[in-house]
């Protein structure tokens, strides 16, 4: 994808951070911002200062652990938009905490939820649609240094991200 202009982002965990930096990068770009974060307040502030500065932008507040919330998002970007050629799978939460001896398993289920399974629900809702539409279109997985290298204390979170490098190495392969 070479040119950006007139073309549709989709971003999740758009309300700040590296979320909110891709939407105003892509904004600028010329990009259609179909953003998301399960956050109303600061997705609101957010999407205040995109629409500021001129950017197309369509929020939605949701939960990627959610399957039928992400199916619902990617219905609205293209019926609001057209054809999504950037998805960008960025929600995620850090957790931290010994592996032995682990007796806050919720707390394990929520962060591989949010930071694995919402990034497999992302990439299994729009990647048909992106490969049917063939007009040229990327996905982009956040993970961090965690998805290569371990830390100590962080077993839930490393684990989330060394899931989401795999998928998105075993995507890139099979595409």
């Amino acid at each position: 994808m070479e040119q950006l202009a007139g073309k549709t982002a989709v971003i999740t965990g758009a309300a700040s951070g590296i979320g909110l930096a891709m939407a105003r990068r892509f904004g600028a770009e010329g990009m259609n911002l179909v953003v998301a974060d399960i956050e109303p307040a600061p997705l609101a502030e957010a999407v205040q200062a995109l629409e500021a500065k001129g950017y197309p932008v369509e929020s939605f507040d949701i939960d990627v652990r959610e399957l039928a919330q992400i199916q619902a998002l990617a219905a609205a970007a293209n019926e609001r938009f057209g054809n999504v050629h950037l998805l960008c799978n960025n929600a995620g939460v850090g957790a931290g905490g010994a592996v032995a001896g682990v007796d806050d398993m919720e707390r394990w289920r929520w962060t591989i939820d949010i930071n694995l399974w919402g990034v497999i629900y992302g990439c299994k809702t729009f990647l048909p649609a992106m490969i049917e539409h063939g007009e040229g279109a990327h996905i982009v997985n956040t993970a961090s240094m965690a998805g290569h290298y371990a830390s100590a204390f962080m077993g839930a979170y490393n684990v989330s991200k060394f899931g989401v490098v795999a998928l998105s190495e075993t995507m890139s392969r099979e595409m």
